[in-house]
């Protein structure tokens, strides 16, 4: 089904993170020329449809912008492909994660610095792009569902949260 999804022959599978929620695939696969190119299937049984869409969304915007992001090649967030599950399949980025850069000393666990700077740089970018409206998890739109940083700062706090946790 996947295959047929995304037109390509899966050659290889690797379960990269498997939750209770979300699962991470790295797929190898093939291309015309008879090279193999290397994807990432992302599912989740979370949230609704906008979670992957508002995703893609950012990720085209930031990508505009000169930002290092995934391209996603397909998307499903009507959870046909694999039934229950939202899926994006998106490019691979080749990189190494900030933890894999952390220095040898084991009393200290220290990130190299330039990995630190690299990184804040890229977040500095990010920030500096306009949002045109609302705060915190973005919907499709690219707009945020609360009125202002303080009502999604706190939005764990309401009452009403509250009590679905302790029930």
């Amino acid at each position: 089904n996947v295959e047929k999804f995304i037109g390509k022959k899966i050659v290889q599978t690797e379960t990269v993170l498997s939750g209770a929620n979300n699962s991470v695939y790295a797929l190898t696969v093939e291309r015309s020329e008879g090279k193999t190119q290397k994807l990432f299937l992302r599912m989740s049984r979370q949230g609704d449809r906008n979670k992957f869409v508002s995703e893609k969304n950012v990720q085209d915007l930031v990508r505009t912008k000169g930002i290092p992001a995934p391209k996603a090649i397909a998307l499903d967030a009507e959870r046909n492909v694999i039934p229950g599950y939202s899926v994006v399949i998106s490019e691979y980025i080749p990189g190494s994660s900030i933890i894999s850069n952390q220095s040898h000393d084991k009393r200290t666990r220290r990130v190299k610095p330039y990995i630190i700077r690299q990184a804040g740089q890229l977040l500095k970018q990010i920030h500096d792009i306009p949002v045109s409206a609302g705060y915190g998890i973005l919907k499709e739109d690219l707009t945020g569902y609360e009125q202002s940083w303080a009502a999604y700062v706190l939005k764990p706090f309401e009452t009403s949260t509250i009590n679905n946790l302790v029930k």
